[in-house]
């Protein structure tokens, strides 16, 4: 069986919690699934921000006055990055190998969450409403080449940083990726984009071995 987990402190950490603590907390996160019959874990990064201190994509805490504006599930991934944990994916991921569980990171394609909320949803999905679909009151349109390099910065990103048995594309969470006019297109489009995931995730198996 495959878990998808999304890896959402729900909680601040309590007062007084130390990084070696945290880290604890994290590595319990994979260890639950040891003896359960759970194969395979999908660390799910991403909504339209990222868990963790990236190059390509903002992050959570990556706002004016984080300290009050971090708000719910994601103030958990504030409180490790004050802590000095900027990527709790770097604890998980090799914690599953440790226990012979087959770790994955999955991908939200295009994130129908929050999207009224400018700190949980990309800079780009609010300054750039020309990729978006319906005139820019959709979601991201994949028939801009900017949003699928968007898109194609982060799986690089993702495959070059962690040593995983793959990489979820995760289009089901959220339908519709281009105007309604345009399915026919829209395939030619995705098969495309796919395959250069796809290529990229060659090169890192041949990295990896």
């Amino acid at each position: 069986d495959a878990v998808v987990n999304y890896l959402k402190p729900e909680k601040p950490l309590g007062k007084g919690a130390t990084r070696e603590m945290a880290i604890a907390a994290l590595e319990r996160s994979a260890d639950q699934y040891e003896g359960t019959g759970v194969t395979h874990v999908f660390w799910n990064v991403n909504y339209q921000r990222v868990a963790y201190r990236s190059a390509v994509w903002p992050s959570y805490w990556d706002v004016q006055d984080p300290e009050t504006n971090v708000t719910g599930w994601p103030r958990g991934y504030l409180e490790l990055h004050k802590l000095g944990i900027d990527d709790a994916f770097a604890v998980v991921i090799p914690r599953c190998r440790a226990k012979g569980i087959s770790p994955w990171i999955s991908l939200r394609m295009n994130d129908h969450h929050y999207t009224d909320d400018p700190t949980r949803v990309s800079p780009l999905f609010f300054e750039h409403p020309e990729l978006r679909q319906r005139g820019g009151k959709g979601r991201f349109n994949y028939a801009k080449p900017a949003v699928r390099d968007f898109y194609l910065k982060l799986a690089a990103e993702v495959l070059a940083r962690y040593d995983v048995d793959g990489l979820e594309l995760d289009w089901i969470r959220t339908t519709g990726n281009f105007d309604d006019s345009e399915p026919d297109r829209g395939r030619g489009i995705l098969t495309g984009f796919v395959r250069e995931v796809r290529a990229l995730t060659r090169a890192a198996a041949e990295r990896l071995g």
